[in-house]
């Protein structure tokens, strides 16, 4: 992500009992435009034979009974 522009911070989702990554991650980026810029070169990279999949977070449905504070 770094060449399309700053990044703010990068967590990548680990299994919490064998701390493998899960093959999942999320970055922020400073810039709105860079980070649309990198989306658009970064989604479908074919990285160590795997696709990449980069995409905005989605906000997930809230779950039935469940309530923000």
């Amino acid at each position: 992500f770094g060449p399309f522009g700053a990044v703010q911070s990068v967590k990548i989702v680990r299994d919490m009992h064998t701390h493998k990554c899960k093959g999942f991650g999320f970055v922020t980026m400073t810039n709105y435009d860079e980070a649309v810029t990198a989306i658009g070169c970064l989604n479908g990279f074919v990285l160590h034979n795997r696709i990449l999949q980069v995409s905005f977070k989605n906000s997930a449905p809230p779950v039935m009974g469940s309530m923000s504070i």
